[in-house]
């Protein structure tokens, strides 16, 4: 009876948003009427934000959500405690206070708007901020999990570092309606329990594939593509060491990895069991923090031909190589620009000591490449590739898009995670 009381008062709420709006000549102040299930709005500058996906957490001790629009721009709401239907702004908060965020960011590196108190803190001082912020919870489904509910703030932002200047954005009307949420509890970013579950990959002609993954702890025992190959992953104490790929249940490639004494990566090994063909790389490790190495070509008993070389940094790869149609030595260079969110698989045991190895990309297993420029000998640099990210509330990427220099998709992975 509870609930059925609670549905009709929500459907009223929304009702009489609908008759009052009717009646106001102001259309800035008008809210969403009728949401759609699932959506995420609020009004600002003349425009209503609309999510393109949400990600909504309550548990025990808080609630969080974040609601992404398709350009990168977000919100993100922290209450910081476990909600139940009713009103809350600093002044009801008081005491528990503490962790209560109401955010926008217009991109995702951007400083955030945000809701603060105007008597203390850092925009105390500034009379052109006025606090207004406040968040209604009308509804919380336990069954069904679905959370509903209203927000509005002022947003405000310094425009200078020496925080002399202020500027603000007044977000109003702001409505999220039956909204699905997780129970798990929130994860800390900083958690080493944040694993790839499963990467979706969906290329321009819209044909998908896909990658499940397994783990031991933290160590990635194998995963499944959905063309039926397997890769299973071999660990020496915390160190990878081999990685076996089959195809029907037959050993197609072999990956081996060596390491120092200082568990740093010297060799690495690919062979093609059908082929019977290899390619060998060895590493030395400089002074100045950069990797040399030398890439050999062979059997796969033997790889003695050299091929390549290069030097690779944090942020770039220098490659001494030959031009496929003069026959010339060429220097060809990458560099890479990053976000400052988290690799998706930064929690795996002993990735981040090889991950370099394939080729072509850099030390930095910290963040997520954004873009990745290339230069043939003296000639200027041309953008070869950019990747746009969408995060989930723990900053760890749930969807990327890799685009050409020209602005043109080439495909676009989705990230679940356990």
């Amino acid at each position: 009876m509870k609930n059925v009381i609670m549905k009709n008062s929500l459907l009223l709420f929304f009702v009489a948003l609908g008759l009052f709006s009717s009646c106001v000549k102001d259309p800035e102040e008008d809210p969403t009427i009728f949401p759609p299930t699932g959506n995420f709005s609020v009004d600002f500058d003349g425009q209503t934000f609309e999510s393109s996906s949400t990600d909504v957490a309550i548990n025990g001790s808080s609630m969080s959500l974040i609601a992404i629009k398709d350009d990168g721009s977000y919100f993100r709401i922290v209450l910081p405690q476990d909600p139940t239907v009713g009103t809350y702004n600093w002044d009801i908060l008081a005491e528990n206070s503490e962790g209560f965020s109401l955010e926008y960011y217009d991109s995702q590196e951007a400083e955030p708007y945000v809701a603060a108190k105007d008597d203390e803190g850092l925009f105390a001082s500034f009379q052109g901020y006025t606090d207004t912020a406040e968040l209604v919870i009308l509804e919380i489904d336990r069954t069904r999990k679905k959370v509903s509910g209203t927000f509005k703030f002022t947003g405000v932002r310094f425009v200078d570092e020496e925080q002399t200047t202020i500027e603000t954005k007044i977000f109003r009307g702001g409505i999220f309606y039956d909204l699905p949420y997780a129970t798990t509890p929130i994860v800390d970013p900083g958690s080493t329990n944040f694993l790839v579950k499963k990467s979706i990959k969906t290329d321009a002609n819209n044909v998908i594939s896909s990658t499940e993954y397994y783990y031991s702890g933290n160590k990635l025992n194998y995963t499944l593509d959905s063309d039926g190959t397997r890769t299973n992953y071999l660990y020496n104490e915390n160190l990878l060491a081999q990685v076996n790929v089959f195809s029907g249940g037959t050993l197609k490639e072999k990956l081996t990895y060596e390491y120092d004494s200082s568990a740093r990566l010297v060799k690495f090994v690919k062979v093609n069991i059908i082929t019977r063909l290899g390619e060998k790389t060895s590493f030395t490790f400089n002074s100045d923090g950069t990797i040399s190495y030398q890439n050999y070509s062979g059997t796969n008993l033997a790889q003695e031909e050299l091929g390549t070389s290069g030097t690779i940094s944090s942020s770039s790869c220098i490659e001494n190589t030959v031009n496929p149609d003069t026959s010339e030595l060429q220097v060809l260079s990458s560099e890479f620009s990053f976000d400052t969110k988290n690799n998706p698989f930064k929690n795996v045991i002993g990735i981040d000591k090889v991950h370099f190895a394939i080729g072509d990309l850099p030390l930095n297993f910290i963040g997520n490449i954004t873009e990745q420029t290339k230069q043939i000998d003296d000639a200027e640099p041309s953008v070869f590739e950019t990747r746009t990210y969408l995060y989930n509330i723990l900053n760890y990427p749930t969807k990327v898009i890799h685009s050409n220099g020209l602005g043109e998709l080439q495909y676009s992975v989705d990230y679940i995670y356990y």
